[in-house]
C-alpha cells in the first residue's frame, strides 16, 4: 500500500467518524487519535528518512575516496567543486531537497578529507502532528584519512660478485628505480604513496662483506683505526702505511724486519745492541762494574765485598796484623828502629862529648830523646761507600711504520667487534650507540678492495637515492648480517645515521626489504669468502630476532639463478616477518630468474603504499 493510499483511507474513515452518533466514542477516539497518528508517521516517515541518509552516507564516503589522492594538489574551491560534483553524480534520490555539499582537506597529523551533506526530507504522516514535524534535516560526514601511518624503508641490497650474472644487478636497478607510468619501480611506488615530505622516508644500504659509510667520514669518532696500544695486526692503522725499510707493507712485518738502528754507535744487530751499553765514567766498560763503582774507608780496598771484608790496617804500612802493628813503631830519629834505642837516645850541645852524664858533667846540654811513634791499628770491616755511575743500555730502533692518512680511506667498515672474534656484547646484533669508551662497539675501517656504493641514510630525496642505486657495482663476497644490521641502524639512528625524530601525532611503520642473490660467505671474524660460513648465518638469525623485537617487519628475497641452484636459504625464511622466532611465509619470496624481481618488488610496494581509511 502507497503512503497516498493510506492518506486517503485514513481521511475516508475521519469522515465516518465524524458522522458517527454513538455518544462518547467522538470524544474518546478524538482525544487518541492524534497520537496514535503521530506514532504511526513517525515510524513510517523515519524508517524512510533512515533509507535515505543510509544512501546519503554511501555517496559521501565514494565521493571522499575519490578525492583524497588529488586533494593536496587542489586549491579549496577546486577541492569544494570536485566534491560536490562527485557527491551529487553518486546521490540519485529525488525525495529530498535542498541538498547542500561540502569538502574540506586538512593534512595536519595525516592527510584527511571530510565530506558533509546535508538535505530536508518532507514528511508523509508526521505533519498532522503540527508544522514542525513537516520537515526532517538529514546529515552525514564522510571521512578519508591517510597519511595517518608513517613509512620507514630500509632497502638492504647485495651488490657482490655473482650479482653481475644473468643481469641479477641490472634488473634490480631497473626494478628499483624505473619510472614507467605502467611499471613503476619500488622508489617510484613510495614516492607516488607520500603525500608530503617526511610520509615516506628510505634508507639504501648496498652490501657486500663490508658496508660502506662514505669516506668523507673518516675523522668522525664512531670509526675504529687501531687499539691504544698499537697491536692490532688486522686494524686499519696496521696494514695501511709505509715502512722506513721498503718492501714491507704491514707494521708486524715492518717492525720485524732488518735494518734497524742501534743508539749505541757500530751496533748492527737488535741482540748486540740491547745488552750493550755505556758508563757515565768511561773508565768502567761493563754494567756490573759501572753500576758497582765505590770507594772504601780502608784504602787498598777497590770492592765493596773486599772493603766490608776486611780485617783492619795499620798506620805503619807492613803490618797486617793488630799486635804487629801496636808493637811496631817509628823513631823520629833514623837511627833508631827499636823503641828502647829510639828513647834512650840523644845528643849533646857538646859534640865531643858523649852519653848524657858526660854531656852535663862537662857543661853541656843533653837534647831530648827522639820520639818513638808507636803503630796504630784501625779496626775492620771497612766503609764501602758507593757512587755507582750511570749505565745507559743500547736502545735498538726496528724499522719505522707510518700509517696512512685517514683520508685516504675508501669508506668501508667491517662488522663491530673485537678484533679476533665478536665482542660480548654482541655489537654486531644490535644497534647500541657507538662510543670510544667501548671499541668494540665503533665500526672498525677495512681499506676492502671491492668496497661497494656508500649506504644512504633515511631520505626522500627521491632523485639522489635513484642515483644511489643505478651507481651500484657488483663484488666482492656475501655477507647478509652486517648490511642487516646496517639496514637496523639506519631506521634507529646512530653512527652514520641520522634517523629524523618521529612525530607523535603518527603511526609508524618500519619495514627492512633485504635481497640477496647468495649464502653468506664471509663476515670479518668466519668464511673465506668463497664457501657458505655457518657462523654468519646463526648470528644473522639473532640479528632479524633482536629487529622483530624492535617492531620491524622483514621482508626477504632470494634471487636464486645459481647452477646448479643453492638450497633455497632457512635463514631467509626464518628471517621474514615481524614476530622473533616465527617465519612468515608471505614475507619471503624465492625468486628463480632475476626478471621477477621487478613483480616482486611491485607486490611488495602495492602493500606498503596502501591508503589508510578511516571513518
Amino acid at each position: 500500500m502507497t503512503t497516498k493510499r493510506l492518506i486517503a483511507k485514513l481521511r475516508l474513515s475521519w469522515r465516518r467518524f465524524a458522522r458517527a452518533k454513538e455518544g462518547n466514542t467522538l470524544v474518546v477516539f478524538a482525544l487518541a487519535f492524534i497520537p496514535m497518528l503521530g506514532l504511526t508517521g513517525a515510524a513510517v516517515d523515519y524508517s524512510h528518512a533512515s533509507l535515505i541518509k543510509t544512501s546519503m552516507q554511501s555517496a559521501g564516503d565514494t565521493a571522499a575516496l575519490a578525492i583524497a589522492q588529488s586533494a593536496a594538489t587542489l586549491s579549496a574551491g577546486d577541492l569544494q567543486t570536485a566534491g560536490d560534483n562527485y557527491y551529487r553524480a553518486l546521490f540519485k534520490r529525488t525525495d529530498v531537497h535542498d541538498l547542500n555539499v561540502t569538502a574540506t582537506y586538512s593534512n595536519s597529523g595525516g592527510s584527511t578529507v571530510i565530506i558533509t551533506a546535508t538535505a530536508i526530507y518532507d514528511t508523509s504522516i508526521m505533519g498532522v502532528m503540527g508544522p514542525q514535524f513537516r520537515h526532517l534535516p538529514l546529515s552525514i560526514t564522510s571521512t578519508s584519512s591517510w597519511g595517518t601511518t608513517r613509512l620507514r624503508v630500509a632497502l638492504v641490497l647485495d651488490n657482490t660478485g655473482s650479482m653481475a650474472q644473468s643481469s641479477k644487478l641490472a634488473a634490480l636497478i631497473t626494478a628499483t628505480t624505473s619510472t614507467d607510468p605502467t611499471s613503476p619501480g619500488l622508489l617510484t611506488q613510495l614516492k607516488n604513496a607520500a603525500t608530503n615530505n617526511g610520509d615516506v622516508y628510505v634508507s639504501i644500504i648496498p652490501f657486500v662483506k663490508d658496508v660502506n659509510v662514505d669516506s668523507g667520514n673518516y675523522s668522525a669518532p664512531w670509526i675504529y683505526w687501531d687499539d691504544a696500544a698499537h697491536t692490532d695486526t688486522k686494524s686499519w692503522d696496521a696494514n695501511n702505511g709505509s715502512c722506513s725499510v721498503s718492501g714491507y707493507r704491514t707494521r708486524s712485518a715492518c717492525r720485524a724486519a732488518p735494518g734497524g738502528t742501534c743508539s749505541i754507535s757500530g751496533i748492527t744487530d737488535q741482540n748486540s745492541c740491547t745488552s750493550a751499553g755505556t758508563c757515565s765514567n768511561a773508565t768502567y766498560t761493563t754494567q756490573n762494574a759501572c753500576t758497582g763503582a765505590g770507594s772504601c774507608s780502608i784504602s787498598g780496598y777497590t770492592t765493596q765485598n773486599s772493603c766490608t771484608a776486611a780485617t783492619g790496617s795499620c798506620s805503619i804500612s807492613g803490618f797486617t796484623t793488630q799486635n804487629s802493628c801496636t808493637s811496631a813503631g817509628v823513631c823520629n830519629n833514623s837511627r833508631d828502629t827499636s823503641r828502647n834505642a829510639c828513647v834512650a837516645d840523644g845528643y849533646c850541645s857538646d859534640p865531643s862529648h858523649h852519653g848524657q852524664n858526660g854531656c852535663t858533667s862537662n857543661g853541656g846540654t843533653w837534647r831530648t830523646p827522639a820520639i818513638w811513634t808507636a803503630g796504630v791499628w784501625t779496626a775492620g770491616a771497612g766503609i764501602w761507600t758507593a757512587h755507582p755511575e750511570v749505565w745507559t743500555a743500547g736502545v735498538w730502533s726496528p724499522p719505522t711504520w707510518t700509517p696512512d692518512d685517514h683520508n685516504t680511506w675508501n669508506g668501508c667498515v667491517m662488522d663491530r667487534g673485537d678484533p679476533g672474534a665478536p665482542n660480548a656484547g654482541n655489537y654486531d646484533q644490535n644497534v647500541v650507540a657507538p662510543t670510544t669508551d667501548t671499541p668494540a662497539t665503533l665500526f672498525a675501517a677495512e681499506q676492502y678492495s671491492a668496497c661497494p656504493q656508500a649506504a644512504m641514510g633515511l631520505s626522500y630525496n627521491w632523485t639522489a637515492m635513484n642515483t644511489e642505486v643505478t651507481n651500484m657495482v657488483a663484488n666482492g663476497s656475501t655477507n647478509q648480517s652486517i648490511g642487516l644490521s646496517m639496514g637496523w641502524m639506519s631506521l634507529a639512528g646512530g653512527g652514520p645515521f641520522t634517523a629524523p625524530p618521529m612525530d607523535a601525532n603518527y603511526l609508524y611503520k618500519q619495514v627492512i626489504i633485504l635481497l640477496t642473490d647468495g649464502l653468506n660467505t664471509q663476515d670479518r671474524w668466519y668464511g673465506n669468502g668463497i664457501n657458505p660460513a655457518p657462523q654468519v648465518d646463526t648470528r644473522q638469525q639473532t640479528t632479524c630476532d633482536n629487529i622483530k623485537r624492535a617492531g620491524i617487519t622483514i621482508y626477504t628475497i632470494q634471487v636464486n639463478t645459481q647452477i646448479p641452484a643453492d638450497p633455497t636459504s632457512t635463514l631467509l625464511q626464518g628471517c621474514a616477518g615481524s614476530t622473533p622466532g616465527v617465519a612468515d611465509p608471505s614475507k619471503f619470496f624465492l625468486l628463480t630468474s632475476s626478471g621477477q624481481i621487478a613483480a616482486v618488488f611491485k607486490q611488495i610496494g602495492t602493500q606498503l603504499s596502501k591508503l589508510h581509511i578511516a571513518r
